[in-house]
């Protein structure tokens, strides 16, 4: 008796789209935009920074992912430069 074999189908699946993160960060006591803050996944080295109004995008694969916010500090040391 033939014997049949069953051959798996070649995956017709596409890579999931990607979804978006946004959002506006703000400091929590006085409501102001963070200019400049930063938005960070790093399994995947991608960021996003803060706009003038505190507004962040950025596109991520679907999935389980670590975001790290970093505010950039208003009250930089002034530079030492003489030239």
């Amino acid at each position: 008796m033939p014997r049949c074999l069953a051959r798996p189908k070649p995956c017709s699946r596409r890579p999931a789209a990607p979804v978006t993160l946004s959002g506006y960060l703000r400091d929590a006591a006085t409501g102001e935009a963070l200019i400049g803050a930063t938005v960070f996944v790093r399994s995947l080295g991608v960021g996003a920074t803060a706009d003038e109004r505190g507004y962040y995008a950025l596109a991520v694969p679907r999935g389980t992912h670590t975001f790290t916010f970093s505010p950039i500090s208003a009250t930089r040391p002034p530079s030492n430069s003489s030239r």
